[in-house]
């Protein structure tokens, strides 16, 4: 299993569709 966080660039990448989006939450905050 790869998981990749990243930015907003990475929602157009050629090749790439998006799988499953989760929202995390973290004692630091929202990422």
């Amino acid at each position: 299993m790869l998981g990749i966080i990243g930015g907003s660039g990475l929602y157009n990448l050629e090749g790439f569709r998006i799988r499953e989006e989760r929202t995390l939450k973290t004692p630091f905050g929202e990422p």
